[in-house]
């Protein structure tokens, strides 16, 4: 028995030693994958928590990349500066990392999404950004549902209630803008419209959404659609609460960012609660299976061990967590079929631009020595206006003050005009005053007076030069005989 089986061995060594080496020698040990978030969001911490449950997931899993270890580096980033968001994912394409899951923001997504499409490293996001596609971008995949769908569903609760014109309210990013062209484009296509546009900055004063509640108070619609993030969204409903806008003659409709803030936090204050009565908000779907079950019954204690334990698990949380199963997936099959991983800093392997890899190179190492921070803080930071100048001192940013030495050369150059004019006028009427006209001097300060007035009524009143007049003489020769031709002559005077 023994004997036969170490020749069905030797003979399967034979017959088939491509399969086997494919599928022990290519593994590799470990392979890391990267994610791009803003932890200290709401989505971010549900997303971090899910990222962390699907590594352990799959690792613990003998039929997933068996032989080989998933990990996962986490970098937080600021969805309000598209500049250092870019530049925090740039530092991934430093570290051997074969996707990227992320990012939570779509200003970030669009710009990091080149890059990625060039260096060839797959972008899993769950930005919900419409203009985002894998067609022009081949190495982008969503892994959440396009924003086309909840606006459809909007724009159906709007034509279901017959209510042809709406007031949209947005973060003016990509987010934002893209998000309310789909709801536009879903209103045209039911005959109703957006009568008014409000966008406001990520970050904008309280005093800024004032106006804008204000402003969208005067407006004929009573629909209002609020699509934007958790944070200025819910500033913008405690403000509306606080002029009187949540209560009859106004609806409100928010996209999933409400829906996805109440079922992430387990304790929302009562104030924010009743501040928002009445408002009605979208969720997506997503279907039952038992997984699902299985993670929504462990993230008590996930939540807890990953440092999360105030939030609960929501519709991103879902979408996150089959994105990491969908990249061990992926790899698992190429692995399979024979497929190695490696890392090269040639630029000759990538297209495009031939010193992109040396232009990564350089903002990554000025980032890594704290230049690159201290570059948009001189130039790109817009902080509060301060009363103390002291803190200017040693700025190179422009100011009032910068634009003294233009200001100095207009005021000069004004003043030799006005009195170039003066100069002309007074050679004017000196030549137009008679001199038979003039009056003594001693006549004392009345004449100057009778003078200064004379000269004043001269510039009021200077007309511009009479036409010249042609004179055409008609002699009697050329006259018909009339009665009036037995007069010597006629002028005709014709103005030119």
């Amino acid at each position: 028995m023994k004997i036969s089986f170490l020749m069905l061995m030797v003979l399967s060594l034979f017959l088939f030693p491509n399969g086997i080496h494919k599928s022990l020698a290519s593994r590799p040990s470990v392979v890391s994958i990267g994610s791009i978030l803003r932890l200290n969001s709401t989505t971010g911490g549900v997303s971090d928590v899910a990222i962390h449950a699907a590594v352990d997931d799959i690792n613990s899993d003998p039929t997933v990349l068996n032989g080989t270890t998933l990990r996962v580096d986490t970098r937080d980033t600021n969805c309000d500066d598209g500049f250092l968001g870019m530049v925090q994912a740039l530092q991934f394409m430093e570290t051997d990392v074969i996707a990227i899951i992320g990012p939570q923001c779509s200003p970030i997504a669009h710009i990091i999404s080149y890059v990625a499409n060039e260096l060839q490293v797959p972008l899993m996001s769950f930005a919900s950004d419409a203009t985002l596609s894998s067609i022009q971008f081949p190495y982008f995949m969503r892994t959440m549902p396009s924003d086309l769908y909840q606006m459809a569903a909007v724009a159906a609760v709007i034509d279901y209630y017959q209510w042809k014109i709406v007031t949209a309210i947005y973060v003016d990013d990509d987010y934002g803008r893209n998000g309310i062209a789909a709801l536009d484009d879903e209103l045209t296509a039911r005959r109703c419209k957006i009568s008014y546009k409000a966008g406001f900055r990520s970050n904008a004063k309280k005093s800024e959404l004032l106006n804008l509640l204000v402003t969208v108070s005067n407006m004929e619609s009573r629909v209002i659609i609020l699509h934007t993030g958790s944070e200025p969204g819910l500033k913008l409903l405690s403000i509306a609460n606080s002029l009187n806008m949540m209560g009859n003659g106004f609806v409100w409709i928010a996209t999933d960012w409400l829906s996805a803030y109440l079922d992430a936090n387990s304790s929302v204050p009562a104030e924010t609660i009743n501040g928002m009565q009445g408002v009605l908000t979208v969720r997506p779907h997503t279907l039952k299976s038992k997984m699902k079950s299985n993670l929504v019954s462990r993230w008590s204690s996930l939540s807890k061990k990953y440092n999360h334990s105030d939030l609960r698990i929501s519709a991103y949380g879902f979408y996150v967590y089959d994105s990491v199963w969908t990249v061990a997936r992926a790899l698992d099959a190429f692995f399979d079929d024979g497929g190695r991983i490696s890392f090269t800093n040639d630029s000759r392997h990538f297209k495009g631009f031939p010193l992109q890899v040396d232009l990564s190179t350089a903002i990554l190492t000025l980032s890594e020595n704290g230049e690159l921070q201290r570059i948009h803080d001189k130039w790109l930071k817009t902080g509060d206006c301060s009363t103390d100048n002291t803190e200017f001192v040693d700025s190179n940013q422009l100011r009032l003050e910068s634009f003294m030495g233009l200001f100095l050369i207009c005021g000069a150059a004004c003043v030799l005009a006005l009195l170039i004019y003066f100069g002309i006028m007074l050679r004017q009427y000196l030549r137009h005053e008679q001199p038979g006209s003039a009056i003594s001097v001693d006549a004392g300060s009345s004449t100057s007076k009778r003078s200064l007035r004379k000269f004043i009524s001269f510039v009021d009143d200077r007309q511009p030069p009479p036409k010249k007049r042609r004179t055409m003489s008609l002699s009697r020769s050329s006259m018909p005989t009339t009665p009036m031709s037995n007069r010597p002559g006629t002028d005709i005077d014709i103005e030119s």
